[in-house]
């Protein structure tokens, strides 16, 4: 940010005499004369600092180390002006231009001097954070001398005053310093000194909220809050992926109140001019939550709190949001990524399925969102939006329906044909695999009920599939779905959905095998599903490329028994699958 101070009437009146290149010398000869006055050395450098402001000056002056060696002057005589103006020198010098970073941190010293300027006053303060700001932008070196000159130190000092009071004299510093602070962790150190000003954070957010609250909250207020969060979610995105410092934001409580700023929706909010914004500001805040929960000591923390699971099971069902916020789907999309974070253990799912009934709430919305993106009337936006929560919804039952002991809850006929009904969508084709390997993972293993859904549509009047009833082949049932899809698919780019098709073919056969009911081996033949083993194991395609839906699996002269194996679409693992699957239907009474 270039710090604006002109005593120019016109910005093309500086522009003019930057182009004169007699200035650079003119001012290079000047800084290095001793006989200057105090007040010569000001306005030098004010007028340094104003041509700054212009692109071409950056590249052009040369005399950096001049600027700084007149700082450190200016800081031993404490002249206010001398070093307010050699700031906003190096601040608008070092405005988006790397070159001069790099000259100022190779000037041995020159981070300590910068630094020392904090010490005069209040109103030098402020100027060297913006100074800093500039001077430290994706710069990891100058980053780290900040660090190891003691900057998180003077952060801490900006910031604690939030922890008790809102728009005084002393928490000035707050917001700038938040914003040095996310660049200067852009280094990743300094991260073992973080705790004390995520303390700090966590405090005055508390604080934030509090006063968001209230029904007599002012404008100026009210931005002063919007300002400060957006500072803040930009310092926790800097840091949420690093594994400590997730630990450390969860630590001091500052996921808590993130999630209480979600759900505030304030009585009153003022006429939004800023791109900053009430919705950007909680859209980043959400983001960080959803990084935050990729922790695995945050996964295990969060499960023994109930009433964290229930914010997101709440985000999902939209209860907290206004009827009129356009922040909906995201509130959703956040809800739902946290759920599926959360289920990447066996134990978490156990307890996300069984004590937080989280599958209902799932199923809910997916229902929800897919009926509303069949809707004539959706706009493309919107129906981004939609298949951003319907993805998400996708990854949290992919990871559910990895845990063995919740797939019979997990499988229940509702899910299922709710999944699978995804496939009549277009729009969704990225998530089809995902949906696939859902109902393949549903039918591993003992799981005779699933099985039966996935296979008829309909829930058994058993428990064991040996002695479930057969059936009619079903096109409109889950596997029915999933075959047809295999057959309809035809670009290059579908081997995935080719691939996973297979396996749930070949999962099935396993299970019918194991569990001894053959009887069911005839419905695979009878929807043509054999062809699609004989893919994955061959890695040719050999299903029909056509442009009319199939309909009709009876069909053998479908099939490309010509076509060609590609080494990208061989997986040997998968084909070690395949061929035991067909060992045991070559091997089959049926067949006999």
């Amino acid at each position: 940010m270039v710090i604006y101070q002109t005593d120019f009437q016109k910005e093309s009146e500086a522009t003019a005499l930057a182009s004169d290149p007699l200035i650079f010398e003119f001012l290079s000869t000047a800084l290095n004369d001793p006989s200057n006055s105090l007040d010569q050395q000001i306005s030098l450098a004010k007028l340094i600092a104003e041509l700054a402001k212009v692109d071409t000056t950056r590249s052009t002056f040369n005399d950096i180390p001049c600027l700084i060696q007149l700082l450190e002057k200016g800081i031993d005589i404490a002249s206010e002006d001398l070093i307010i103006n050699l700031l906003r020198s190096l601040a608008n010098l070092c405005y988006d231009y790397d070159d001069n970073r790099d000259k100022i941190y190779n000037i041995p010293g020159s981070i300590d001097i910068i630094l020392k300027s904090f010490s005069i006053n209040s109103k030098i303060k402020t100027i060297a954070f913006h100074a800093i700001l500039n001077i430290s932008m994706d710069n990891e070196l100058v980053q780290a001398a900040l660090i190891t000159g003691g900057v998180l130190n003077q952060i801490q000092i900006a910031i604690q005053p939030l922890e008790t009071q809102i728009m005084t004299s002393e928490t000035n510093d707050s917001i700038i310093g938040l914003k040095v602070l996310s660049s200067v962790l852009e280094s990743d150190k300094g991260l073992d000194e973080l705790f004390k000003i995520l303390q700090s954070t966590s405090a005055s957010m508390k604080l934030m909220n509090e006063h968001f609250k209230s029904t007599e909250i002012e404008d100026a207020e009210y931005d002063f809050i919007i300002e400060y969060m957006d500072a803040v979610s930009v310092v926790l995105e800097t840091i949420s992926e690093n594994n400590p410092a997730q630990d450390l934001i969860y630590s001091v409580k500052l996921m808590d109140h993130m999630i209480d700023f979600i759900n505030i929706w304030p009585d009153y909010v003022p006429m939004e001019q800023s791109e900053i914004n009430l919705k950007t500001v909680k859209i980043a805040i959400s983001k960080i939550i959803t990084t935050v929960t990729h922790s695995d000591y945050i996964m295990i923390e969060v499960l023994k709190h109930p009433s964290t699971v229930s914010h997101f099971i709440n985000w999902m069902e939209a209860k907290d949001v206004p009827s009129d916020a356009d922040l909906d789907d995201d509130v959703r999309m956040t809800g739902a990524l946290c759920i599926g974070n959360l289920a990447r253990s066996d134990e978490s799912c156990y307890k996300l399925v069984y004590d937080h009934h989280i599958v209902s709430p799932l199923v809910k919305l997916l229902k929800v969102e897919s009926e509303r993106l069949k809707s004539d009337s959706i706009e493309r936006t919107e129906s981004k939006h939609l298949i951003r929560v319907l993805h998400a919804v996708i990854g949290a039952f992919k990871n559910l329906s990895l845990a063995e002991k919740v797939r019979s809850e997990v499988g229940e006929l509702e899910t299922i044909n709710t999944i699978v009904s995804l496939f009549e969508l277009d729009h969704l084709k990225l998530i089809y695999v995902a949906c696939i390997g859902i109902i393949r993972n549903l039918c591993a293993g003992d799981n005779d009920i699933n099985l039966y859904r996935i296979l008829s549509g309909t829930n058994p009047d058993q428990s064991d599939l040996a002695q479930m009833t057969q059936f009619d082949p079903n096109t409109t049932s889950p596997v029915g779905k999933i075959i047809r899809l295999v057959w309809n698919v035809n670009d290059d780019h579908d081997g995935g959905i080719r691939t996973e098709g297979g396996r749930v073919i070949v999962n099935i056969i396993k299970a019918i095998h194991k569990r001894k009911a053959l009887q069911f081996l005839p419905l695979l033949f009878s929807l043509n599903s054999i062809t699609l083993v004989l893919q994955t194991l061959t890695g040719a395609v050999l299903t029909r490329s056509t442009t009319s839906p199939v309909t009709d699996f009876d069909s053998d002269n479908q099939v490309h028994f010509d076509a060609e194996p590609e080494a990208a679409r061989v997986f040997p693992t998968i084909q070690n699958e395949s061929i035991v699957a067909l060992t045991l239907l070559c091997s089959s009474k049926f067949l006999k």
